[in-house]
């Protein structure tokens, strides 16, 4: 559990471990959703040596989800933050493309010749006849 707006000694872990003398790990992360905290908890888990003593898991979890899934631009499948990487992506995508046109990266060289057409005298027939 993350504790948001309390510092260390007030969150919920550091409360439980205060009154009940047990150790107490804090594995919170802001934003996490239940499926993120389940995966790193599992991770944690089998990571650990087994001591041969048993285990407590004190497993706190759903606000976030809340928060997170029941928003109007959630499909419910990735977090807000995916949501938010994944279209700023597709916006700098677009830009991209747009940016680099056909038309866009020759346009300089296009006004550049259409300024010196005009500007430059227009060859008459007896112009062309001196070239050949």
């Amino acid at each position: 559990m993350w504790g948001t707006g309390t510092d260390d000694t007030n969150t919920i872990p550091s409360v439980f471990a205060q009154s009940t003398g047990l150790r107490s790990v804090n594995f919170g992360e802001a934003a996490y959703i239940s499926r993120q905290s389940l995966a790193m908890l599992t991770n944690a888990y089998i990571q650990r040596p087994d001591t041969g003593s048993q285990r407590l898991v004190a497993f706190y979890d759903g606000v976030n989800n809340i928060a997170y899934w029941c928003r109007h631009d959630s499909d419910l499948i990735s977090t807000q933050r995916q949501s938010q990487i994944r279209a700023a992506l597709v916006q700098m995508r677009a830009q991209a493309e747009a940016k680099w046109t056909f038309s866009r990266t020759f346009s300089q060289l296009s006004d550049l010749l259409t300024k010196l057409m005009t500007r430059s005298p227009q060859p008459t027939s007896a112009d062309l006849r001196d070239i050949y």
